[in-house]
């Protein structure tokens, strides 16, 4: 798939057992091959291992360098998510203490990701593309039968995503957490900071939104 020119702030690598799939059915058209194929993505399991990297500048912005190395599996996964807001809050990927909902956020990254992931490569479109970028390999034999499996040895798929929003807090943090209001990425001066639990408008602040872009890269080895 193409990537979109976006800024990548930064990159998101997940490695290991993460994609499964087969193909049948093969059909010769003078060279041109069609099949029926499904791919899969497996990040409920813990056969993966995940890293964060920086990339040395971006948009309207200087990011430190930077590289976080998390456990296996869907945990380090979702402690990645966390370090990718906590880079783009604070500039750094360990702050995950000055983060109050970190858990909810890195189950709904995960999911958000592993859904939109998923869901696009269980597109019909998007899985005869795939397949005949892989007939143009030397991983493929049409003249096998059958159900083969997909050798994916070392195939990336890559995937821009970019996230953004609005900083908010309770009244009572609002003076003692004040660094948080100074995210790094696009920013907008003035918004508006909101007490999430009754509504009512705080006070205006600058810098209180945030942008961040991320070049997603899934590389399937064993």
């Amino acid at each position: 798939m193409s990537i979109p020119n976006l800024n990548y702030h930064l990159y998101l690598n997940i490695q290991g057992d993460i994609l499964e799939g087969n193909y049948t059915n093969i059909i010769n058209n003078s060279g041109s091959y069609s099949a029926t194929h499904n791919i899969n993505l497996k990040l409920e399991n813990e056969l993966y291992y995940t890293n964060l990297m920086v990339h040395s500048t971006g948009l309207n912005q200087n990011l430190n360098d930077e590289v976080g190395l998390y456990d296996t599996g869907f945990f380090g996964l979702k402690d990645a998510f966390v370090g990718v807001m906590s880079k783009t809050l604070f500039s750094a990927m360990n702050k995950r203490a000055a983060i109050r909902n970190d858990i909810e956020l890195a189950n709904s990254m995960f999911n958000d990701i592993n859904d939109k992931v998923s869901n696009l490569l269980s597109d019909s479109d998007y899985q005869n593309s795939f397949f005949n970028r892989y007939a143009n390999t030397n991983k493929f034999n049409p003249n096998e039968t059958g159900i083969i499996n997909y050798n994916f040895d070392n195939i990336k798929l890559q995937y821009g995503l970019s996230y953004h929003g609005l900083i908010n807090h309770l009244d009572e943090d609002v003076e003692r957490t004040s660094i948080i209001y100074r995210g790094k990425g696009v920013k907008h001066t003035n918004t508006n900071i909101v007490n999430i639990s009754s509504n009512q408008e705080l006070d205006s602040y600058d810098d209180t939104s945030y942008q961040i872009n991320i070049l997603l890269t899934l590389k399937y080895n064993k």
